[in-house]
């Protein structure tokens, strides 16, 4: 039997702290069209942690 990798999804609150970056910093961030998308769950919102790394790593400013 094969093991699947489960990525990790992640809400914007967990961003915040990883990044030091504030809620609205977060959001205007999100708007960005190369962004990555999130995943919507009920009302909730999640990222996946490795797409926003690769994401804030390749366009730093």
């Amino acid at each position: 039997m094969k093991t699947q990798l489960i990525e990790e999804w992640r809400p914007a609150a967990f961003f915040h702290g990883r990044y030091q970056v504030s809620a609205t910093t977060w959001w205007r961030l999100s708007k960005v069209e190369a962004f990555p998308a999130p995943i919507r769950i009920g009302r909730r919102v999640r990222w996946s942690v490795s797409e926003c790394d690769a994401f804030i790593l390749t366009n730093r400013g």
